[in-house]
């Protein structure tokens, strides 16, 4: 596009010196060429004498409509080009995560997630929990993986490949985004900026969030429209010795404890040697016994090379209705909230 001397605009085929009349453009071509010509403009009355040393506003009331993902971004670099070096500022009215994603890395960025019954809206700055959860939204121009697959936020990335496994051994049937807080104390926070989104932007949305069962109990409150689950035992590493995973490693909970003891007796200088003790003299509590220092000794015990997240995970995903909801089963272990709202199980 090339803008004459009488102030008109020409409007070119890309890459070509071939014109094209405006009414060959696309709905999309045609919004983005106004939306650019209006912030180009504004843009240019900033740089006069008249406003340059004033404080002038630009008011954007969803941009991203009629915009491919793509092209919202380039808008987005656009704008964000022509506000330098001018006394400007912008507010975006969008529900675009691809818009707030293009622009959260700015250093005045200020973000609001507003719902029909905010009669105060509070601009805030970017938070890192913010710019991890974005992209589970579909904020990613090629990303649409919010409209098909909830997200779900654990804490660690055991838990994120447990589930990775799950979603790609399930052939379908099981569909989520994991997404890692890193931290118990960011799990709230990242619940929280999950919830601000999908009330400002989503109808029906859906977000889970799973927490290990530790020492705190199973039941926990929904927040918003986040379904939060903890599991019934003490953490993954535990979901390795429940009745179900042994089966799929063609063993059973008396033959590896057999060898539990066998290994005690031979292995005193081992590394792992007083966890091992630990488990049996603490009564072979495998629920709630913390199992994370000697998960892959029991690995190699039950007889597998696999990594144990992929166990846990390829056992979750074989689960059905029939399977065993018994004590010590893996539906036991994993909680009855989670079967029945992850899984879709009874």
């Amino acid at each position: 596009m090339r803008r004459s001397s009488n102030a008109a605009f020409t409007i070119f085929l890309k890459g070509t010196e071939r014109a094209t009349p405006p009414e060959n453009l696309s709905s999309g071509e045609a919004e983005l060429i106004s939306l650019g010509i209006e912030v180009l403009s504004f843009a240019y009355a900033c740089r006069s004498d008249q406003y340059s040393a004033t404080d002038n506003w630009l008011l954007l009331d969803e941009p991203d409509s009629h915009l491919h993902p793509d092209l919202q971004r380039r808008f987005t670099e656009l704008l964000v080009s022509a506000f330098e070096g001018i006394a400007a500022r912008a507010i975006i009215v969008t529900h675009s995560t691809c818009i707030v994603s293009s622009l959260i890395d700015q250093p005045n960025a200020r973000v609001a997630h507003v719902t029909r019954e905010d009669a105060n809206i509070e601009l805030r700055e970017v938070s890192d929990s913010l710019k991890a959860i974005l992209p589970v939204f579909g904020a990613h121009p090629l990303s649409q993986v919010f409209n098909q697959s909830p997200p779900l936020i654990v804490e660690g990335e055991d838990d994120e490949r447990i589930w990775q496994t799950v979603v790609r051994s399930s052939q379908g049937r099981v569909r989520l985004f994991p997404c890692v807080a890193g931290t118990l104390a960011k799990m709230t926070e990242y619940e929280t900026t999950s919830n601000d989104v999908m009330s400002s932007i989503y109808d029906n949305a859906k977000c889970f969030s799973l927490r290990d069962g530790d020492d705190g109990p199973y039941e926990i409150e929904d927040l918003g429209q986040v379904t939060r689950f903890r599991l019934n035992c003490r953490n993954a590493e535990n979901l390795l010795v429940s009745d179900c995973v042994l089966a799929s490693l063609k063993t059973n909970w008396d033959a590896l404890q057999a060898k539990i003891e066998l290994w005690i007796n031979s292995n005193e200088g081992h590394v792992r040697y007083g966890n091992m003790v630990a488990f049996r003299d603490g009564g072979w509590d495998r629920k709630f016994h913390q199992l994370k220092e000697i998960r892959l000794v029991l690995v190699d015990l039950a007889g597998s090379n696999k990594p144990w997240e992929v166990i846990v995970g390829r056992a979750i995903a074989s689960l059905s209705a029939d399977s065993p909801a018994n004590e010590h089963s893996l539906k036991d272990y994993l909680g009855e909230k989670l079967v029945r709202e992850v899984l879709g199980l009874v």
